[in-house]
């Protein structure tokens, strides 16, 4: 898919292409653990893929300037721009698949084809960059951004006030005047289609969504779907405001889609609280990739993001539990 003729013909070589896969693979490790993303912001790194025809040669950048400071993915030629389609709406397919044509289904093929379809999700950043030939190039030290601190503290504090907001608005007002009874009956049916409809396994259900899969979703929509968004449309509007504006809308209306297809499976699609949820979800995303963009770093996110989850499953005990 990527480079000239004779790339791809160097790319046949298994051997070749083990050892290409893994240089790249380390280097993005590098990348995340070592350099981060947050230093992009204090060094004015700015990733790109290499062209069709310069596969994998470095090409120049361009820095962030005014409000905004960040690096980002550069999406450049056709099949990185479907490459990115497929990375924003991949998601709401997969929910649909095992959320809604596998409703029916027995246990176990509803756990495989979550499982095997999440494991596809939270691979696919990595495998595109690693194919796209992923490189870094250095300018100018510009923008300022957010301090860890600072961030961390915007982070938790929106998660509280989130998580809080969620809690108090089901509690004290949606659950006793009954606008969410319709959804236990299928909340049950689903926590039972996935032999999770016990105390026990539904507390290490939220364990696990609430820490990890919190974290594997800002990796997926934040870390790479954001700001590659931002670097395809930087292609067409070279301004960075412009650009991480509608990266930040764009992934969060996308982030939101999946999520609007498991709320129409509790509420219905004409519901107002599937909109209103689904669109709560948005404004918390397009928080969570500002948060992101200015500081760079996925632990502020992931604490608020998990802070959210958290009163979710909160809520969702309540509902099915009924203490």
């Amino acid at each position: 898919m990527f480079g000239t003729r004779s790339d791809r013909a160097c790319r046949r070589s298994a051997r070749f292409a083990f050892l290409a896969a893994a240089f790249r693979f380390a280097e993005i490790c590098v990348h995340v653990s070592r350099l981060s993303v947050g230093d992009c912001f204090r060094t004015g790194v700015y990733f790109r893929p290499a062209k069709q025809s310069e596969f994998p040669r470095l090409i120049s950048a361009v820095p962030f300037q005014h409000l905004f400071a960040a690096c980002c993915w550069s999406v450049e030629g056709r099949a990185m721009r479907w490459i990115l389609a497929a990375v924003l709406f991949y998601p709401s397919l997969l929910t649909w698949v095992y959320f809604v044509a596998l409703a029916d289904a027995v246990p176990v093929v509803q756990q495989g084809a979550y499982g095997v379809g999440k494991a596809i999700q939270f691979a696919l950043p990595l495998l595109v960059l690693v194919s796209a030939g992923l490189k870094r190039r250095r300018s100018l030290e510009n923008g300022s951004p957010l301090p860890n601190a600072v961030a961390l503290r915007w982070g938790a504090a929106f998660g509280v006030a989130a998580g809080g907001l969620i809690w108090v608005g089901a509690v004290g007002w949606f659950i006793p005047a009954g606008l969410m009874v319709e959804a236990v009956g299928p909340l049950r049916a689903k926590l039972a289609g996935f032999q999770l409809d016990s105390p026990g396994r539904f507390f290490a259900l939220a364990a696990f969504y609430s820490v990890v899969h919190s974290g594997l979703e800002e990796y997926y929509w934040r870390w790479f779907a954001f700001a590659a968004l931002c670097g395809a449309i930087r292609e067409s509007f070279p301004r960075p405001t412009i650009a991480a504006v509608g990266a930040a809308a764009g992934s969060s209306i996308a982030f939101a889609l999946h999520h609007v297809i498991v709320l129409a499976q509790y509420f219905g699609w004409a519901s107002p609280l599937t909109w209103c949820f689904s669109a709560a979800t948005a404004l918390g995303g397009a928080f969570w990739a500002w948060l992101y963009h200015r500081n760079g770093r996925l632990l502020p996110v992931w604490i608020s993001h998990s802070l959210v989850d958290a009163a979710l499953f909160a809520v969702g005990y309540r509902l099915v539990f009924g203490s």
